[in-house]
């Protein structure tokens, strides 16, 4: 018994040494590989389960720092509700300690999930919530992340001036920052907001090239394919489909490469609308159902609806109107459950365009009616109905999706 005694407490310090050594093991690893989507894939169960070591044993640095890594993998990856049950936990952690640089850095994490299933009003609350938390309590904890989040949010409301405003905060919140994947992911979203306010493309492609040049830089090849598939918008949209096609195609390669559902599936469409574009209607085919596939093993109903789009786009180019019908309304259901007045709006008029070629005339007139108040009602930019106006609608393409830039 006296053996038992004098050993019990060693036995006890060798277990937490062990525990505290299998933590930092995996933690670390997921630090070291949290763009490398192909390696973490490999180890994901026995990350999990040191999170959940950590949490239960109150290693609550280890607990946060894993967390942080792992968000951007666990919500590419279709497991957007680990990420957020992991988010919640760590969020609980940081405020229970008082912690409240990390509680900022992780209400930003958790408004770009929010915003990504397309849960709009509470991840504005976050990101907001993030932000005073930041004013009240020390103004230098202000993650530029927060900005940027929220300027990529109101982007999607149509509000480009606030947008523009928020972007602006985030690029001189990081303009002398150690943390230059903070700024590139808020030059990339920059660059998204100055197209569309009409900046010349010289000015746009430059932001996109040093956002680009950063992420490849620091091996985030998940982003560097968002750069580039933001490179191959811009060849597109004047027209150069050889230039936009090797954009894409590499950006495919590089999301293919870190196993990224999201970047792959967007690339996928983005090659299929190229394919589309010069008639080669059964090579888009084959992207747009590949994209489909892969979109829905995701929860990000932006994504769905933009695939479920062009799949309605490229029956209707094809005269199938029950298929091109059935696709856009599916698509229009979830662009209205998530807030896209824009899309909601251009979808209505794609169907009175349908319906007036189908010679249902009367809802054509009721939908072209209802595009037109629609737009008025949430002050959407007016534009007629214009079957197939690819070129408009293909700022839905343009990949400014805040979870594609989180760490």
């Amino acid at each position: 018994m006296a053996l038992i005694l004098d050993t019990l407490p060693q036995q006890q310090d060798f277990y937490r040494q062990t525990t505290l050594r299998y933590i930092a093991y995996y933690v670390d690893y997921a630090k070291q590989n949290r763009y490398r989507y192909e390696r973490l894939v490999l180890e994901i169960g026995n990350i999990l389960g040191a999170l959940r070591t950590a949490y239960e044993h109150g290693v609550h640095a280890a607990y946060i720092a894993g967390v942080e890594a792992m968000t951007s993998y666990l919500g590419s990856s279709g497991k957007e509700k680990t990420a957020e049950n992991l988010l919640n936990n760590a969020i609980s952690i940081a405020r229970s300690t008082r912690n409240r640089g990390d509680e900022a850095k992780l209400l930003a994490l958790l408004g770009d999930l929010s915003m990504r299933i397309g849960n709009y009003a509470t991840s504005e609350a976050q990101y907001q919530q993030g932000l005073a938390l930041c004013s009240t309590q020390d103004p230098s904890l202000v993650d530029a992340d927060l900005y940027r989040g929220l300027g990529t949010l109101y982007f999607y409301r149509g509000e480009l001036e606030a947008a523009h405003d928020l972007l602006q905060k985030a690029l001189d919140l990081t303009r002398h920052a150690s943390n230059s994947r903070a700024r590139a992911s808020a030059l990339v979203n920059m660059a998204t907001i100055l197209h569309q306010r009409g900046a010349h493309e010289d000015i746009v492609s430059a932001y996109l090239i040093e956002c680009f040049e950063i992420f490849e830089s620091i091996g985030d090849l998940a982003n560097a394919a968002l750069a580039l598939s933001n490179q191959g918008a811009l060849a597109y949209e004047r027209g150069d489909w050889s230039a936009a096609e090797k954009h894409f195609a590499r950006s495919l390669v590089f999301a293919r490469q870190v196993g990224d559902l999201e970047k792959t599936a967007r690339q996928a469409m983005n090659l299929g609308v190229v394919a589309k574009e010069q008639r080669k209607l059964a090579q888009a085919g084959v992207y747009f159902g590949e994209a489909w596939q892969l979109a829905r093993q995701t929860a990000n109903l932006e994504l769905q609806s933009t695939v479920l789009t062009s799949l309605g786009e490229l029956a209707h180019v094809d005269k199938e109107w029950p298929r091109a019908k059935h696709f856009y309304e599916q698509a229009m259901a979830i662009a209205e459950r998530i807030g896209h007045q824009e899309n909601v709006a251009w979808l209505l008029g794609q169907l009175g365009e349908l319906a007036y070629q189908e010679e249902r005339y009367l809802d054509a007139e009721a939908l072209l009616e209802q595009e037109s108040t629609w737009r008025a009602r949430w002050n959407v930019s007016g534009h007629s109905a214009n079957c197939f106006c690819i070129g408009r609608r293909y700022n839905w393409h343009w990949i400014i999706s805040t979870w594609l830039l989180r760490a």
